[in-house]
């Protein structure tokens, strides 16, 4: 049974709560919808998802895992910012050039591998990198408020932890989700990181449920090496890619159906 015939059979008191289920419902199936044909992509790109991982496993994500190690090893300045540089200038380009070739794939078109690949990462390398370091450096301050917030001696300053933990994780959403938004939308820096965070409070259940997949991805092909791995990034800008598709849909829809109100 849907959602939105199980909730117009509550009370006409609840109209509130039948139209939150109803909300809740659409938001659960769209994400359904999203995952599952961002996996299907996968599968019929598979090809590129394998080129596409790999590369970005050996130039992306292998530096900035032995950076990371190396900076948890031995936390200082000094081994903090190799990570921080690896990320901006490799890690999250590389990621952005997936996520282009993706959206042109799910699009229709033929993207040679290579040759795709290294002209999407030329083509947005600038705007990616100036991207990566704006979140970087907003995620480093929020890190360095919610530490000082944690050893005040003030249990009121204290009980301020709990909020910015929150607004922690929203911003790493945010800059999860910002580097789709510049290459769907083509905006700039300020209005991409703006976009994705109306976008994420906008669509809370698509997008939180996409990065928890991509957490979960994350975490499983770390523990089981490199098959996994190797499928990695492809899978995870498809997985983006369908998301982006059915939050702009959603937005197209919406845009309609007021076009269609106005003309009544």
């Amino acid at each position: 049974m849907r959602w939105g015939s199980w909730a117009s059979r509550l009370p006409i008191g609840c109209e509130d709560g039948r139209h939150r289920l109803s909300i809740l419902g659409e938001s659960l199936a769209r994400a359904g919808r999203a995952l599952a044909r961002g996996f299907r992509l996968s599968y019929d790109y598979l090809g590129m998802v394998l080129v596409g991982s790999s590369l970005y496993f050996v130039v992306g994500l292998a530096p900035a895992i032995l950076t990371l190690t190396a900076a948890l090893q031995v936390p200082s300045l000094v081994t903090l910012l190799p990570f921080l540089g690896t990320l901006v200038l490799l890690t999250l380009p590389g990621f952005t050039a997936l996520l282009a070739v993706s959206r042109q794939l799910a699009e229709g078109e033929e993207v040679p591998a290579l040759r795709g690949l290294w002209r999407a990462f030329r083509t947005h390398f600038v705007k990616a990198v100036a991207l990566a370091a704006a979140g970087c450096l907003i995620l480093l301050v929020l890190a360095a408020d919610l530490l000082f917030f944690l050893q005040a001696g003030s249990a009121v300053v204290r009980a301020l932890a709990g909020m910015w933990v929150w607004l922690l994780i929203f911003a790493l959403t945010v800059t999860v989700w910002a580097p789709a938004v510049m290459v769907w939308l083509g905006k700039g820096v300020g209005s991409a990181l703006r976009q994705a965070a109306l976008i994420v409070l906008d669509n809370l259940v698509v997008t939180w449920m996409v990065v928890a997949v991509l957490g979960v991805l994350g975490i499983v092909s770390t523990l089981l090496g490199a098959p996994l791995l190797l499928l990695f990034g492809g899978m995870s800008a498809f997985l983006m890619t369908a998301a982006m598709e059915a939050i702009l849909d959603r937005y197209r829809s919406l845009q309609a159906d007021g076009k269609a109100g106005e003309q009544r």
